[in-house]
């Protein structure tokens, strides 16, 4: 066990992570840093639920959205006119 400047004993020892320095890393630092794996990981647990939520609700506010063959999309439903 270390122990602190007044002699008191503590769990941790000298190099614990928690006594190293902090290092400031931007957002785009970090994503350059990662291997495939990680940046599969970072992205799933940080932007997918968001862009499946987003495409969900554009879906769902505009079911009518043409695709570029003319077809409708795929949640499209339309209901035929009586006449």
């Amino acid at each position: 066990m270390a122990q602190d400047l007044k002699g008191k004993k503590t769990r941790l020892d000298d190099g614990a992570d928690i006594y190293q320095q902090r290092r400031e890393v931007s957002e785009r630092q970090k994503w350059k840093e990662l291997d495939g794996a990680g940046k599969l990981a970072y992205f799933r647990d940080y932007y997918l639920m968001k862009l499946i939520g987003a495409l969900a609700a554009v879906l769902l506010l505009y079911p009518d959205i043409r695709m570029p063959n003319g077809r409708n999309g795929l949640l499209s439903v339309r209901m035929a006119r009586k006449t």
